[in-house]
């Protein structure tokens, strides 16, 4: 029906398309990553944009600074059509660490939480039964999972790291409140 894109100026940097998402209006909410550089490239900060159903660019939002190093690996809309993105970045209390953002339907940054206990890199997010948010994180060296529960305020509920795991876990949650973890647990079994 239609294809567009947002030709950025600067020639030393590009971005990456990360998630897509729609609203209960029809509006494409697309999040990415500004990369710097061709041959090695690095991440340098974080994308939010939002297109009406026509494909028209309603806003777009360089977040944090325009070269933090943050990311963004996935987005979520609520029924009011508020957007919550999963990623990381910086913490001045935490250093870099997953973070989810809540932003506006008109693309306000309305909060931003950090984990601060050591989850891991992020790795995916979803919203419960009971109307928070349960994450999914991995730590970058070793088989180590981390899980994270908050509620649509950035308030964090709970959050447990260090849940050795061979595979990567996810979480999800019910209506009750529970939470239910995946991962892989090993014996190791040694001959006498």
């Amino acid at each position: 029906m239609w294809v567009r894109n947002f030709d950025q100026t600067d020639n030393t940097k590009w971005e990456k398309a990360t998630w897509v998402s729609t609203d209960n209006s029809g509006n494409i909410i697309v999040t990415g990553n500004l990369m710097s550089g061709y041959s090695n490239p690095v991440i340098a900060a974080s994308i939010i944009m939002k297109f009406n159903p026509a494909g028209d660019l309603l806003w777009r939002n360089v977040y944090e600074n325009s070269f933090d190093g943050s990311y963004t690996k996935k987005c979520l809309v609520d029924i009011d059509n508020n957007i919550y993105v999963l990623g990381a970045g910086v913490s001045t209390t935490y250093g870099f660490t997953t973070k989810v953002t809540k932003f506006s339907p008109s693309g306000t940054n309305i909060w931003t939480y950090y984990n601060g206990s050591g989850i891991g890199v992020p790795l995916n997010f979803k919203f419960s039964l009971d109307n928070k948010i349960v994450i999914a994180a991995r730590s970058v060296y070793g088989s180590v999972n981390g899980f994270a529960k908050l509620d649509l305020n950035g308030n964090p509920i709970w959050s447990i790291a260090g849940i050795n795991s061979v595979s990567v876990g996810d979480a999800a949650g019910d209506a009750s409140g529970n939470t239910y973890i995946t991962f892989q647990e090993t014996e190791l079994q040694l001959d006498k």
